[in-house]
């Protein structure tokens, strides 16, 4: 999630946990982008209840700002799998930039499925808002929540609608010393009890080239 390696502030659960690399909160994608020649390069680990699915994942991912107006990027799981993501930002407040309407697509496996969005952002004196809508199976709502907290790190709060749907809860922090690198942690609660809770981290690096 590139958002939580920015952390000035990679991806919704498909089945366990299946990562998809726009900027974002926790998993849901928002308004927000890499700017022209930025890179992200994230690599993640996550699973669920042990007594429901012991299996861990990992997973890497490279996502690129361009134009200040597109980013790109790609997600791999180490089994051979990997999946696509495209945003573009449609508006943005121009003066300071304190609300932002952007498209996108993500978990696109090029086989026929993907996730279109559109998802909205903006900006309050001690928080910012994100709302929007995604289809994956079906049209569902997305919303979330980030600000400050102890200092240089980011909280972050984000829901989607429907059946199968999660609520994360996640914290960002700069890695003191090494700029660009940062780490993020996360839990997911289930709409479903029987779904398992899910957890979730990554270590990301964002540079300019």
């Amino acid at each position: 999630m590139v958002w939580r390696g920015l952390a000035m502030g990679s991806a919704l659960a498909v089945g366990a946990i299946a990562q998809a690399g726009p900027t974002m909160l926790n998993f849901i994608p928002v308004a927000d982008i890499l700017r022209h020649r930025e890179a992200a390069i994230a690599y993640t680990i996550s699973g669920t209840e042990k007594h429901i699915d012991p299996t861990v994942l990992h997973a890497h991912a490279i996502t690129i700002g361009l134009f200040d107006r597109l980013e790109v990027g790609y997600d791999n799981d180490f089994l051979g799998s990997t999946t696509l993501n495209a945003k573009i930002l449609l508006f943005e407040e121009p003066v300071d930039g304190k609300w932002a309407l952007s498209a996108g697509i993500m978990n696109w496996d090029l086989y026929g499925y993907s996730e279109p969005y559109l998802v909205g952002r903006y900006d309050l004196p001690s928080c910012r808002l994100h709302l929007g809508a995604i289809r994956d199976d079906r049209w569902r709502l997305i919303a979330g929540v980030d600000f400050p907290i102890f200092g240089d790190w980011t909280a972050m709060l984000d829901f989607k609608s429907g059946p199968g749907s999660y609520t994360w809860f996640g914290l960002s922090a700069p890695i003191r010393g090494v700029e660009g690198l940062s780490v993020w942690a996360g839990v997911g609660y289930p709409m479903t009890r029987s779904d398992g809770v899910q957890w979730s981290a990554s270590l990301t690096y964002v540079v300019r080239f």
